[in-house]
């Protein structure tokens, strides 16, 4: 068994030794996110209060921000600003992995040939909305680079 994130940089040949298959593990649901939330917020000792978007969060962001609200002594809401999900920080790279998942390997969830999410595109338009990179001019889009 291995683990990487990035698959490409592995030569066929070592991956053909996995007899096992190679399997795609994508960021968690909301089930398992509120897995998370309450095992590390009972670890760390700070109230389990998610009253703010944690969607698209790995488990390591979910660990950070409760040890981060236990060591400084504040919410949950307030350790979340600090933290930056590689969801976003890294998107380009999520969906390169996906795209290079999908119908190529497993799907560690569904036990089936994995599937991106139709609405990747979609999360990325308003992510990218929200943060200024693009705006509406004149009936189209236009990036930050465009103006």
């Amino acid at each position: 068994m291995a683990t990487c994130n990035q698959i490409n940089a592995m030569p066929p040949e070592l991956r053909r030794r996995f007899n096992y298959g190679t399997w795609y593990i994508d960021l968690p649901n909301t089930e398992a996110r509120t897995s998370m939330w309450n095992h590390y917020t009972t670890m760390f000792g700070v109230q389990n209060e998610i009253n703010f978007n944690d969607d698209g969060w790995t488990g390591a962001e979910i660990r950070t921000c409760s040890m981060m609200a236990s060591e400084m002594e504040i919410t949950l809401a307030e350790a979340s600003k600090y933290i930056s999900p590689v969801s976003r920080s890294s998107w380009e790279t999520v969906q390169t992995l996906r795209r290079l998942a999908t119908g190529r390997f497993l799907c560690a969830s569904k036990g089936d040939f994995y599937r991106q999410p139709e609405d990747d595109h979609r999360v990325e338009h308003l992510n990218r909305v929200e943060d200024g990179l693009i705006e509406q001019v004149g009936g189209r889009l236009m990036t930050m680079d465009e103006s």
